[in-house]
Order: structure tokens, then C-alpha cells, then sequence
């Protein structure tokens, strides 16, 4: 999987890969319930390449920018901030 977007330099190295887990978790908005549990599986996985203290402290930063974004939907952006984050303990 390649993202490339505009801001992937700026700011915090962390913040990239919580931005992933947040346009992940909008994902599972429009989901059924086996599609949301490979969405989990999926973040726990990609999560754990990763420190998991500093990619929790990034996440609400990740939530607020992608919640801002005017592409996600209001049903997407309720997932967004209701959701818990699957990102597995150190």
C-alpha cells in the first residue's frame, strides 16, 4: 500500500502513520461487521511497526485534522470520533 499525501514531511514523523489509522478508522463507517474486524486487524498490524506510546499520543491530532477534512462524510466523521484505536499495548 502506497499513500502519498501532500503533508507527509511536516510535522511530527508519528503523525503520518496516525493519519493512516485515522483514515482507517473512517473506513469502517461504511462497513459490515466482518469488513470492521479486518479494519481492526488490519490497524493492530500496521500499528505495531511502530511505538505504540508515541502513535497514541499522535492520534488526536490524526482524528482532529482528518474530522476537519470536507471530503469525509458526517457518518464517517461520527465513526471517527466514536471509534476506540485498535493500536496493540508496547
Amino acid at each position: 500500500m502506497v499513500i502519498d499525501w501532500a503533508n507527509a514531511a511536516a510535522g511530527s514523523g508519528v503523525l503520518d502513520p496516525a493519519l493512516m489509522i485515522a483514515i482507517a478508522l473512517t473506513a469502517k463507517a461504511n462497513a459490515e461487521p466482518m469488513e470492521r474486524r479486518h479494519i481492526d486487524s488490519f490497524i493492530r498490524s500496521f500499528a505495531s511497526h511502530f511505538d505504540a506510546a508515541e502513535l497514541r499520543g499522535a492520534m488526536p491530532e490524526a482524528v482532529a485534522l482528518r474530522a476537519a477534512d470536507a471530503n469525509v462524510t458526517e457518518k464517517e466523521r461520527a465513526e471517527l470520533l466514536g471509534s476506540e484505536w485498535p493500536i496493540p499495548e508496547a
